[in-house]
């Protein structure tokens, strides 16, 4: 009876020491990765390094291409009485001196940006008034002399 005890504590002996050593090893050697991969945890300095120096390249790229916009400032343009100046949807007009009268389409007239309203046909543009010219035909005739300052595509007539 001895024997048998003798040997169900050695085999229990034995069954403990081997799982503790195998957990000891899945612990030490089973998780472990190569440094700077994704199953690392740990990262590198250089590679820390690295991905700041790609997102600093991408935010410089990203400000410069805000900051010049799509390249396109005002122009100055004159025109004599009876000229029309004409644009094209999306042009900005200001009208800096003179005496000029809106020219509106079939679908509605200019939008005074600074007024908050729709100039009508034939109604006098107030001067420096941010105005856009929400579809193709439309703009303004000069009355006496003009004087404007315009950023978009535009014709002269």
């Amino acid at each position: 009876m001895k024997s048998r005890i003798n040997k169900k504590k050695t085999y229990l002996i034995v069954s403990l020491v081997l799982i503790l050593s195998l957990g000891i090893y899945k612990i030490t050697f089973g998780s472990q990765s190569d440094p700077g991969t994704q199953g690392d945890p740990l990262t590198t300095v250089s590679y820390v390094q690295t991905k700041v120096n790609e997102l600093k390249t991408y935010i410089d790229n990203k400000i410069s291409e805000i900051s010049s916009g799509n390249g396109e400032t005002f122009k100055i343009v004159e025109l004599k009485a009876g000229e029309q100046l004409i644009g094209n949807a999306g042009t900005e007009i200001i009208l800096r001196a003179g005496t000029v009268k809106a020219i509106i389409g079939e679908y509605g007239g200019i939008s005074d940006i600074t007024q908050g309203k729709d100039l009508e046909a034939g109604e006098i543009i107030s001067k420096n008034h941010l105005l856009i010219i929400p579809r193709d035909g439309r703009g303004a005739e000069v009355v006496t002399y003009g004087t404007f300052m315009v950023k978009g595509k535009y014709t002269v007539k």
